[in-house]
């Protein structure tokens, strides 16, 4: 169950930041929007929450999901958008809010999802 409640966190915190800055911003439709998001939430959850995480920590997991939400957004964008020339820097915008994000949840991952009851003492969180 714990899953669920963090892939729907995740979910709603992408979705936030590529609808304000992607959406509003740079015009894309709904329907990119949530390309995009499940795109993020499907690739980040189980690679950058999961597995990086816990074996690496906080900093190496927030560096890893800036790349991959900064990769998925180019690669997918210059699919969804004609015009992609200033998908770099907006990707770069939406990367950099996520990691934001990032950083935070992965202290509620470490916390009710892996049960860790001192998350942070003597790791690398």
């Amino acid at each position: 169950m714990e899953h669920f409640k963090a892939i729907g966190i995740k979910s709603i915190m992408t979705f936030a930041a590529v609808f304000l800055i992607l959406g509003l911003g740079f015009q894309m439709t709904l329907g990119q929007v949530m390309i995009l998001t499940v795109a993020i939430s499907a690739l980040s959850y189980p690679l950058g929450d999961l597995k990086v995480f816990p074996k690496a920590g906080n900093k190496v997991a927030t560096l890893v999901d800036f790349t991959m939400v900064f990769g998925v957004i180019w690669l997918l964008g210059n699919v969804l958008v004609q015009n992609s020339a200033s998908l770099i820097i907006s990707g770069a915008i939406v990367a950099f809010a996520m990691a934001v994000g990032e950083y935070y949840f992965h202290k509620y991952i470490a916390r009710i999802v892996l049960h860790r009851k001192y998350p942070f003492e003597n790791h690398k969180y």
